[in-house]
């Protein structure tokens, strides 16, 4: 049996709400509804009105047990944003308008999953550069009475001809429209978007969950979402706050493997063994600036079975925290893993 659990049975294993039937006529090719939904669960949009948001958050260890609670509070004003993560004796404020961006925190560090949980809301969809280099694999996926329309942004693999769905970004419309409930890879968290309400306009889930394998690792409900008028002075730094640079460093995988604090081995699967299949994955990464992996995505392997696999490691790795002018800084890289029989 393959140790790599499907689409099928996350989904599963946290249901989803019924998905309510809404006359719509979809657009023509998948790209076309994708497209859309993803503009449509948009959030993150300058272009809406000025938004107050507070999600209550439950974050769970790696098993799924001891939540830690919390919440995620959020103003948008066009390209002006403010948010604050509250997590017990802990707190950190981000801010961002016309001069740059600001931070300032206080108690322990908040949990590594507090940014992906906003990201998840703000903007669950694929962006128009997601779909350069790629080609669109569509199939039905059906969980418990619910069928989807699962779409997977594929990109060429080196001897890899057919790609297992989920190996790539992949997201799963309702099949009655353009209404996004799903989204998952392997390399990185699945979001299920279970309730789905309108706010200007835009499809806005009202409860949302991340999973991790079949593990939820986070839990997230709308407690406010409503326009509000800022004042002159709401998106103005605190005087504790520093400012901070919050783009992406691209970092080689060589410096980056020698930042590395937890190591997980990759199980060399069965099938490949039988097979008697060898060789080198490279994985493209993103670390957020905790340390932790924020999402990965294969870009060379000699077979599906060897890519999940590492993947299915590499997740669970742990790095130092990369600085960009003494800031901890998204890092943009890439990691290699070699697979050899003869071990």
């Amino acid at each position: 049996m393959n140790q790599f659990v499907t689409l099928s049975a996350i989904l599963l294993f946290v249901s989803l709400q019924a998905i309510a039937q809404t006359p719509a006529s979809a657009p023509a090719t998948p790209h076309d509804r994708l497209v859309n939904a993803a503009q449509r669960a948009l959030l993150d949009d300058p272009d809406l009105k000025p938004w107050h948001l507070k999600l209550d958050v439950k974050v769970f260890d790696v098993n799924g047990s001891n939540p830690t609670a919390g919440t995620v509070e959020a103003w948008h004003s066009g390209k002006l944003y403010k948010t604050i993560y509250t997590f017990g004796e802990s707190t950190r404020t981000s801010l961002h308008n016309i001069d740059g961006s600001y931070e300032s925190h206080s108690g322990p560090e908040t949990p590594a999953l507090a940014d992906a949980i906003l990201d998840a809301f703000l903007d669950p969809g694929p962006s128009l550069q997601d779909f350069e280099g790629t080609s669109l694999d569509i199939r039905h996926q059906s969980f418990g009475k619910v069928t989807l329309d699962c779409i997977m942004l594929s990109r060429h693999m080196t001897d890899v001809d057919h790609a297992p769905m989920g190996l790539f970004p992949t997201y799963c419309l309702d099949q009655s429209g353009e209404e996004l409930r799903a989204s998952y890879n392997f390399g990185s968290q699945s979001l299920l978007r279970n309730d789905i309400g309108n706010f200007q306009g835009r499809d806005v889930s009202t409860h949302f969950s991340l999973v991790q394998g079949r593990v939820t690792v986070a839990d997230a409900k709308v407690a406010t979402l409503t326009t509000f008028t800022p004042t002159a002075d709401f998106f103005l730094p605190g005087s504790s706050a520093a400012q901070f640079y919050s783009a992406y460093a691209r970092v080689s995988g060589g410096i980056i493997a020698g930042m590395r604090l937890t190591f997980v081995q990759p199980i060399y699967p069965e099938s490949a063994k039988r097979n008697r299949v060898s060789g080198t994955v490279v994985l493209h990464a993103v670390i957020s600036r905790d340390g932790h992996i924020y999402s990965l995505f294969p870009v060379a392997g000699p077979d599906p079975d060897l890519t999940i696999a590492a993947i299915a490691a590499v997740r669970q790795w742990t790095y130092k925290p990369y600085l960009l002018n003494g800031s901890p800084t998204r890092v943009d890289t890439t990691i290699t893993i070699n697979f050899n029989l003869n071990r």
